[in-house]
């Protein structure tokens, strides 16, 4: 009997271990398989990330081809057209005519430089490989440039024009390339679209404290505020008609968010459009430089001992008289001394 019982709970313990094992594999066996669906899943993800990327970049690869095309055969033809107007000589061509003719081609030219400028810095600043060359710069200098840069193209019959609540000797920590590149964007963007009116040029320290506002304000036709997000986007345009390639506002936008900044489009203002530009205060105020006690280099080599050690290894009378005249002569520089 005794036997018996051992040879059963032998048998039940070997049974019991079994399952227990046959259990314990099985449960290793669901886990490596629900781990390996989730990899697949995550990976089908990755692919279906990747293939509407690639999808959405075929996308913007063809309206970039579409808009490229017009954009640049339609200046020049123009080029083209004029040019063998104006050197035909079967052409009965005015003075004043031929000036018109070269206005225009002069027009498209820029027309072009502007597109091929903003594919350009579109790239550059996509891929990172552009440097932001933070140095100080005067908010006033960088918006009197910008004014001057675009003053030939505005509409006759329109005033532009800039004001600021900054001193001229306000400075700013910034790349002043890029930024003067925003504000220029903005203002051609208001003259395309001003035919009469005014467009002024503002920088504030007290519409946003803390940052530096400009904010470029035209009186042309508008842009409806459900186009206030769009707009910045690339290749985006309010009119589909209108000239430019829809990259100069998205080039303002990437320029901004390199600088910690943002641009917006005000949609309380009514009157037409108010393009803003955003910048955090990183402000240097221009001091004059005047020579104090330790720029001083008669002051420095008194101050620190200099004239005594070099008596005590020079060992000669002479030098010992002219370093103790030194150090009882009083500094050039200081406030007591006679100019």
């Amino acid at each position: 009997i005794q036997a018996t019982s051992r040879y059963r709970i032998t048998l039940f313990s070997i049974v019991t271990g079994f399952l227990l094992l046959s259990l314990l594999f099985l449960m290793l066996y669901l886990h490596r398989k629900r781990k390996v669906n989730l990899e697949l899943c995550h990976k089908n993800e990755e692919l279906s990330e990747a293939r509407d990327q690639a999808e959405a970049a075929n996308k913007a690869k063809s309206i970039f081809l579409q808009n490229m095309s017009h954009e640049i055969r339609t200046p020049l033809n123009s080029i083209v057209g004029f040019s063998q107007l104006i050197t035909s000589p079967d052409a009965n061509l005015s003075q004043e005519e031929r000036q018109d003719f070269c206005h225009l081609i002069q027009h498209n030219s820029d027309l072009l430089l502007t597109l091929v400028g903003d594919i350009l810095s579109a790239a550059e600043l996509e891929s990172n490989r552009y440097t932001m060359k933070i140095a100080p710069h005067s908010c006033n200098k960088l918006c009197r440039e910008a004014i001057t840069t675009v003053e030939h193209r505005k509409p006759e019959g329109v005033k532009l024009y800039y004001t600021s609540e900054v001193d001229d000797c306000y400075e700013l920590s910034t790349d002043g390339q890029r930024v003067c590149q925003i504000l220029i964007n903005f203002l051609t963007n208001a003259e395309k679209h001003t035919t009469q009116g005014e467009i002024r040029l503002h920088c504030s320290l007290t519409e946003n404290p803390g940052y530096v506002t400009f904010s470029v304000t035209d009186t042309g036709t508008g842009i409806p505020p459900e186009y206030s997000e769009t707009i910045f986007e690339r290749f985006e345009k309010a009119d589909s008609f209108g000239q430019g390639t829809g990259l100069g506002l998205n080039i303002c936008r990437l320029i901004a968010e390199r600088l910690k900044g943002k641009v917006l489009l005000d949609k309380e203002y009514k009157e037409g459009a108010r393009f803003v530009f955003v910048l955090p205060v990183k402000k240097i105020h221009l001091k004059s430089k005047t020579k104090t006690t330790k720029d001083c280099l008669f002051c420095i080599l008194r101050n620190i001992g200099i004239c005594r050690r070099a008596a005590f290894y020079i060992n000669s009378r002479k030098a010992m008289l002219i370093i103790n005249r030194m150090r009882l002569s009083p500094c050039p520089h200081s406030p007591a001394s006679p100019r």
